[in-house]
């Protein structure tokens, strides 16, 4: 049970990176088409 709950947890983790650099991207995207230059 412990296993499964610590790889659950760190599943959780590893989206939650992917899902906040996904975002940074694409602010950082939006914002390099947005402003001038």
């Amino acid at each position: 049970m412990e296993s499964i709950m610590s790889l659950r947890d760190s599943i959780l983790l590893l989206g939650g990176w992917l899902v906040l650099c996904v975002t940074s991207g694409s602010m950082i995207t939006f914002a390099a088409q947005v402003l001038p230059g």
